[in-house]
């Protein structure tokens, strides 16, 4: 996180709060919870599949319905 002079503890507590924040903003907006699976057509794990593999599998997805 050098970059942007934050250190990871102070990145990992940002991030925490943006989550926060928006999960705050998603239930206000909609009544639901952002993490509920049955809200979404698809879910991606992208720390298991890169960012190519998530389009190309976007992408049949899509074919499909």
């Amino acid at each position: 996180m050098l970059d942007h002079e934050v250190s990871e503890e102070d990145a990992r507590k940002m991030i925490a709060q943006s989550d926060k924040e928006r999960a705050l903003y998603h239930r206000t907006v909609t009544g639901h919870e952002w993490v509920d699976a049955r809200r979404h057509d698809i879910s991606i794990d992208t720390s298991k599949i890169d960012f190519a593999k998530s389009t190309e599998l976007i992408m049949k997805y899509l074919e499909l319905i």
